[in-house]
């Protein structure tokens, strides 16, 4: 019973470990900008400019990342606390750099912008 009411609370999201150049990165989500997946990889764009390149599944991020982040793109990641500008063709992100929007994902993000 009790872990029925655990299980029922919010969960925080807890940092992440990004493994990068053989170093593990220990990153705040309010620091990640947006994350871009290209083929295995991915790349982990934080606020303080750093790009971290990670071997990991974007979809395995998503699930630990909070719900701030939205799939804008099969390929991108973007936390809407960082958004400047949104349009139909994109994001601009306070980091002066854009970030696609799918067709498919657009209402999905106009939802998460609102």
């Amino acid at each position: 019973m009790l872990n029925d009411l655990l299980a029922d609370l919010p969960q925080t999201p807890g940092p992440l470990a990004l493994r990068s150049a053989g170093t593990v990165h220990i990153v705040d989500p309010a620091d990640v900008v947006y994350v871009k997946s290209i083929g295995r990889k991915v790349l982990v764009r934080l606020s303080d400019t750093r790009v971290l390149e990670s071997y990991a599944a974007l979809a395995e991020l998503e699930q630990q990342l909070p719900a701030s982040f939205v799939r804008c793109h099969k390929s991108y990641l973007a936390n809407m606390e960082h958004v400047v500008q949104a349009s139909a063709d994109g994001l601009v992100m306070d980091c002066d750099e854009a970030v696609p929007i799918s067709q498919r994902q657009y209402r999905t993000v106009r939802d998460a912008l609102r």
